[in-house]
């Protein structure tokens, strides 16, 4: 599927939005015993995330009120998908468990939640508009593409925070447009990414920050493409085929005592990329056989 596959979804969403003339509250709420003909409160709520999110005004909040499974959601604007103690369960098996295409100043939260691809979803969370983005506590599973996709034309500022990620090709990715550097930023903080066939983290066109994070058993820990400035701190990178790896146009920073250990190998600058690793430790008690020469490096379409 492409990487643009969403772009045919606006007129969608536009219908989709409509609702939202008639929101009924700043506060809604879905539980495992809802039903999407109730009235979103406590103790009534709806079955369904997409509902809820549809009879929320604008910069409103959805909780959960008992543990459920509540569906893939697509997101138009502003709002907050909190979990809180409960949490909030999504399993999907198309082609995002959250979709966001929202207003290019709206802000979107997303908290205690857990995305569930079945083994056959393809991204778990899909960024595709939107300005400010916080994703916290939350636990990205079993999709086959991508955990965390941003794709953005316009301004968009991601932080994601004590948040796991496993699986997948790809645990976290940024594709901009060309000239879109400087325009989004990515921040992962106490993030823990493995088992991605292709890449951990990869960036192209992007601006990403990491620290306090592990990147592990992964094909390449982090890699840089064209004009992506990746800053690696604090972290531990193991395991992996590959620890680091710039491409032309790329740029990695790693410093302040990063543990890189018993991966294969630092792939380093290639064709042009820039790497620069300050003040880190580099163990290497073993060695990771990484995967086959001719596996396809699908992450760089």
């Amino acid at each position: 599927m492409s990487y643009q596959h969403r772009n045919v979804t606006v007129i969608l969403l536009a219908l989709m939005a409509a609702p939202l003339v008639e929101a009924t509250s700043a506060h809604t709420w879905v539980g495992g015993n809802g039903n999407d003909s109730n009235a979103g409160t406590q103790t009534s709520p709806y079955a369904t995330f997409q509902t809820a999110v549809n009879n929320t005004s604008a910069g409103g909040l959805v909780s959960v009120a008992s543990p459920g499974d509540f569906g893939a959601v697509t997101i138009s604007h502003s709002i907050t998908i909190d979990g809180g103690g409960i949490g909030g369960s999504i399993t999907f098996t198309g082609a995002e468990g959250i979709y966001v295409y929202a207003s290019t100043s709206d802000t979107i939260t997303l908290r205690h939640l857990t995305v569930n691809g079945l083994g056959v979803g393809q991204y778990a969370i899909y960024l595709s508009q939107g300005l400010n983005y916080v994703i916290e506590d939350c636990h990205l599973e079993n999709f086959t593409t991508i955990g965390i996709g941003l794709q953005s034309s316009s301004t968009a500022n991601v932080v994601v925070r004590n948040t796991t990620i496993t699986g997948g090709q790809i645990g976290v990715r940024t594709y901009q447009s060309s000239g879109q550097v400087n325009y989004d930023s990515l921040s992962l903080r106490n993030v823990s990414i493995s088992g991605a066939s292709g890449a951990g983290v990869f960036s192209r066109n992007g601006i990403m920050e990491i620290s306090d994070s592990i990147i592990t058993q992964s094909y390449v820990g982090v890699e840089a493409d064209t004009s992506a400035y990746i800053n690696v701190a604090n972290s531990v990178i193991s395991l992996n085929g590959t620890d680091e790896e710039a491409f032309t146009g790329g740029t990695i920073y790693v410093s302040n005592n990063n543990t890189l250990y018993a991966n294969n190998g630092t792939g380093g600058a290639s064709g042009g990329g820039l790497m620069s690793v300050v003040d880190s430790r580099a163990m290497r008690a073993g060695s990771v056989a990484p995967p086959p020469p001719d596996k396809p490096r699908q992450h760089r379409q």
